[in-house]
Order: C-alpha cells, then sequence, then structure tokens
C-alpha cells in the first residue's frame, strides 16, 4: 500500500524529459554522420530512389486532413435574390 506523498501536479507543462532529448540528439547526430558517409554519386538509381522516399517524410511534413465545413448561419442570404447576389459579386 501506498504511504508516501501523491505528486497531484505532476510535470509541468512545457517541461523537457532530458533523457529523450538526450536520446534524440544522440540518434540525431548517428543519422548526419551516416548520411555524410554515404556517397549518392556511387549508388544505383534504384537505391537512390529508395533513399529519397526513405527520407522524405522526416524532411517534408505530412499534410493533415482539414475540415472545411462551415458552422455558421447563412439563412441572411435567403433575403436576396440571385440577381442581387451576382451584383454584389460582380460590383
Amino acid at each position: 500500500m501506498f504511504k508516501g506523498e501523491i505528486n497531484t501536479k505532476g510535470r509541468p507543462r512545457g517541461a523537457v524529459n532530458k533523457i529523450t532529448s538526450e536520446v534524440k540528439e544522440l540518434i540525431n547526430q548517428l543519422a548526419s554522420d551516416l548520411f555524410q558517409s554515404i556517397d549518392v554519386n556511387e549508388l544505383k538509381a534504384t537505391d537512390k530512389v529508395r533513399l529519397f522516399i526513405g527520407i522524405m517524410p522526416y524532411i517534408i511534413p505530412k499534410k493533415a486532413e482539414i475540415d472545411t465545413t462551415i458552422n455558421s448561419n447563412l439563412t441572411w442570404l435567403d433575403s436576396y435574390t440571385e440577381e442581387q447576389l451576382n451584383n454584389i459579386l460582380n460590383s
């Protein structure tokens, strides 16, 4: 049975996990060293394409789906005729 003091606050928002940041930095350094050691000119064309496809998700962020649903009340448009709306749009 737990008899200690309960931490109700937890980690402060935005606090960096020291171990995680150190591991990420180490992986980043290893990847950088690896890519610097690769001579792209010696790769076959298929290997160049595989390398390019493999690193693309880390260079260019993937597009996120955006909800374009309009949730506003547009009943005020009903008070205008089609001709009046066209005149407003064309003016």
